[in-house]
């Protein structure tokens, strides 16, 4: 089961890069819960499929231009763990910044069901028990 949980969130990354949000939404259980990093301005947690897509929608609103890059994706059974670059270039500003970030997601019933967002791999990697926080 795990490798289609693997496939589930490659799915998602690659619906939110095209910016096709309604293929991303239906990768998502309609209870699913997002969690910003640590800072993000909007805190959330986002919480419900329409709640978590606002967030992502508002997010692609930012940028003229952003891709992923998927460095790392680790199958943890009902946890899925990615590392990636996200480049992007702002709407207003027309700046080009690089956000390197980690996720933990749990799959359920072949659904994104939890989705953690971190600036730190091993925050991602403890989030789904696949590791531990350095002291």
């Amino acid at each position: 089961m795990s490798r289609e949980n693997v496939e589930v969130v490659r799915k998602g990354f690659d619906a939110f890069e095209q910016g096709d949000m309604g293929r991303f939404g239906e990768v998502m259980d309609p209870q699913v819960v997002t969690y910003a990093p640590e800072g993000w301005p909007e805190g959330g947690p986002f919480v419900g499929r329409d709640e978590s897509l606002r967030e992502f929608e508002r997010l692609q609103e930012d940028w003229t231009d952003h891709r992923i890059v998927m460095e790392e994706i680790l199958d943890g059974g009902d946890w899925v763990v990615a590392r990636f670059r996200w480049e992007v270039t702002g709407r207003a500003s027309g700046v080009e910044a690089v956000m390197d970030q980690s996720a933990a997601f749990r799959v359920q019933a072949g659904k994104l069901a939890e989705a953690r967002f971190f600036w730190k791999h091993d925050h991602a990697l403890a989030a789904a028990g696949l590791g531990r926080l350095p002291p």
